[in-house]
Order: structure tokens, then C-alpha cells, then sequence
């Protein structure tokens, strides 16, 4: 499992917000997941090629109660279309602020 780990701040209280993509690599689909400092309502996720051409875009609403959060990936575009092998990009966004970019490998058998 690729983990990535971003440090937002020099508090001691504050916690290291994680990205994850599990399995990884993956073949039909990947629970994308990541952590929150605080709760959250609603957040994004956007997964790019590696041409940096925008594929999918994710978006849910959080249970505000929750700082551990994860939606599901099943390889397609925003069409519907089954996306090729190959490197994706996903970065996790909440309001206005990019709180990481991480990668996932997707090999179609």
C-alpha cells in the first residue's frame, strides 16, 4: 500500500494527514482513503492521467463526525469508460485547500 504522509503544521497536537490507495496496484478498483485534522462535511477527490488530463472527479459528503474518510475508485472516467493501465495521479481537496496528492498504479489484466 502506498502511504503518504503530509505534516500541516509545527503544533505537536497536530496530526499527520495520510493519503492512501488500497489495493495499489489495483485492477478493477481502489478505496481511496485520507485523514482530517478536524471534520469535514464534504471534500473532493480528483484523479488525473499522467499527462495531467483530469480523468474523474470524486465528491461525497463526509460524516461530520469522521476524521478517517474513503470512497472507492472503479477505474472509470467521468464517462463511464474504462480507463487504461497505466500511473493515476488522485489529489484530495477539502474547501479550498489541497491537502495532498498521492499515486495508484491500475494494471487491467
Amino acid at each position: 500500500m502506498l502511504e503518504v504522509s503530509y505534516d500541516t503544521g509545527d503544533e505537536p497536537e497536530d496530526q499527520p494527514q495520510r493519503l492512501s490507495a488500497y489495493p495499489n496496484p489495483f485492477h478493477s478498483s481502489t478505496t481511496l482513503s485520507f485523514s482530517s485534522k478536524e471534520s469535514i462535511q464534504n471534500a473532493e477527490i480528483k484523479i488525473y492521467n499522467i499527462k495531467g488530463q483530469l480523468v474523474r472527479e470524486l465528491r461525497f459528503d463526509a460524516s461530520p463526525l469522521s476524521r478517517f474518510h474513503q470512497i472507492s475508485w472503479d477505474g472509470t472516467d467521468k464517462n463511464g469508460n474504462m480507463v487504461s493501465s497505466g500511473l493515476y495521479y488522485y489529489q484530495v481537496k477539502i474547501g479550498d485547500d489541497i491537502i495532498g496528492t498521492s499515486k495508484c498504479l491500475l494494471i487491467r489484466e
